[in-house]
């Protein structure tokens, strides 16, 4: 039996506005700039952005200002998955006013609970995939119980 946790945590709905140190390039571009909405986890906030922006300085300036680690972002935008990190939001047809649906992907960590015959219980963190099956939390219960 394996379980799986989420984290819920209240994420204040204000703009993604980068620290004006950053915002230089766009003051200098205001003719490219556009403003599209991020969603996520039930909030939309606005971010302005260049139409020759990559899809991988979106994600690193969405992962600079809410933490959220580049790799477990996936950018949706009409149906259709941002995926190529080289290729520009232009490139993807994103216009003035579009919605960014920002996916999250949840952690390889898997928790399993183990309740042995004799009551005793035992809690295992281990990563999908990384030859943890059976014999695996089998081992390591026979390593803690002798």
């Amino acid at each position: 039996m394996s379980s799986a946790g989420l984290a819920v945590v209240p994420i204040p709905n204000e703009p993604l506005i980068p620290p004006s140190h950053v915002d230089l390039e766009l003051d200098h571009r205001e003719s490219e700039s556009i403003w599209v909405y991020l969603a996520f986890f039930g909030s939309m906030i606005p971010i302005r952005i260049l139409e020759s922006n990559s899809i991988e300085s979106l994600k690193l300036r969405i992962q600079t200002c809410k933490s959220f680690v580049v790799k477990n972002q996936k950018l949706v935008c009409g149906g259709r998955e941002l995926s190529r990190s080289n290729s520009l939001v232009r490139d993807y047809g994103v216009n003035d006013g579009n919605v960014l649906h920002l996916v999250l992907r949840l952690s390889d960590l898997q928790v399993i609970n183990v309740k042995t015959w004799c009551g005793k219980d035992f809690t295992f963190h281990v990563r999908r995939g990384r030859g943890c099956d059976v014999g695996y939390v089998n081992r390591h219960i026979v390593e803690r119980v002798y």
